[in-house]
């Protein structure tokens, strides 16, 4: 005879299986404050530079070297990753170490010489460039006070150029 009913094999055992889920981690808040990003995450941080994450970076604030696009992802004690944070980009880093920088020169106007005097005590690159933009004179400097002989010059406006781990800085030189 036939049957319409269904058994089960009594000989048929299920495991048990226990799932823990966790929850992401909350999505960091990154800020800036000058050079330095803090994450709004207390613990658990990996910064990033231009995709690449950078080695060792793990704080909550990190204090930028370079330009370039930062964010930081967080990672819990479960293993579970956050969502990126906001990113920030920060060009012209470094200008404002050499921001501090400064010189003077005088006499300017000058007619035979003018003295370059600056605050920067590290080595430094002084270059001379006329108004069509032809460099007259480039030299590597360590001291902060240097004269520079203008004699051989035509009469017209310069642009003196202090270059420093990378930076610029210009001012406008009149020789007469």
């Amino acid at each position: 005879t036939s049957s319409d009913t269904c058994t089960s094999d009594p000989t048929d055992t299920s495991t048990s299986i226990t799932m823990t889920v966790f929850s992401l981690p909350a999505t960091p808040v990154i800020s800036q404050s000058g050079l330095v990003l803090t994450s709004t995450a207390s613990s658990g941080n990996q910064w990033y530079m231009n995709g690449s994450p950078l080695s060792g970076e793990t704080g909550t604030a990190y204090t930028v070297t370079a330009d370039g696009m930062y964010y930081v992802i967080v990672t819990d004690g479960n293993g579970c990753t956050s969502d990126t944070s906001n990113a920030i980009t920060l060009t012209g880093v470094g200008i404002n170490e050499l921001s501090s920088l400064s010189f003077n020169l005088f006499p300017n106007p000058a007619q035979t010489h003018f003295t370059l005097e600056t605050n920067f005590t590290g080595n430094y690159q002084l270059t001379l460039i006329d108004a069509i933009g032809k460099v007259v004179l480039s030299e590597n400097c360590s001291t902060q006070r240097k004269t520079v002989n203008v004699q051989h010059l035509y009469k017209g406006i310069y642009f003196v150029q202090v270059k420093a781990n990378g930076n610029i800085k210009t001012n406008k030189l009149i020789v007469r």
